[in-house]
């Protein structure tokens, strides 16, 4: 399942948003 750096607005949740919080290290380091 792979998640585009801005899927914040398309209903996924804060930890999968970039520059909110890096929850979920890899997402967010991908994209910065």
């Amino acid at each position: 399942m792979e998640i585009p750096a801005r899927s914040g607005k398309r209903g996924q949740p804060d930890e999968m948003v970039p520059g909110n919080r890096p929850v979920k290290e890899g997402h967010v380091r991908e994209n910065g």
